[in-house]
């Protein structure tokens, strides 16, 4: 993961395997982006897997941002792992491939807990 600063937006990029022994990373990374003020671009064009922990942080900060702003986006295409681990865990449908996929994904889950 890093990050580069842009004036008016943050950016995030996930690369790697996201398990549970960096999912406090991810958090304090996110949390870190968000709380900027300034809208934050996640990348998973070079993330190579997720596990269900850092995939639920994703989901708690799409919340947050949600909520109380400042808006989150997702980008990237996802690799066939993550998109497999998705799908077979019920978090995302068959046609899932980018990161603009699960961003749209995630909100309509938002949306239906509010």
């Amino acid at each position: 993961m890093n990050g580069e600063k842009q004036p008016s937006k943050g950016f995030l990029a996930l690369s790697g395997s996201l398990t549970v022994d960096r999912a406090a990373s991810l958090k304090s990374a996110l949390l870190e982006g968000l709380g900027r003020g300034v809208d934050l671009t996640v990348d998973f064009g070079a993330l190579d897997d997720l596990d269900l922990s850092c995939f639920q942080i994703l989901l708690a900060a799409m919340r947050h941002s949600t909520a109380r702003g400042p808006e989150l986006h997702f980008t990237g295409t996802l690799s066939p792992k993550v998109a497999r681990r998705l799908r077979a865990g019920g978090l995302a449908p068959q046609r899932i491939s980018s990161g603009e996929d699960l961003e749209l994904r995630f909100r309509e889950t938002v949306g239906a807990k509010e």
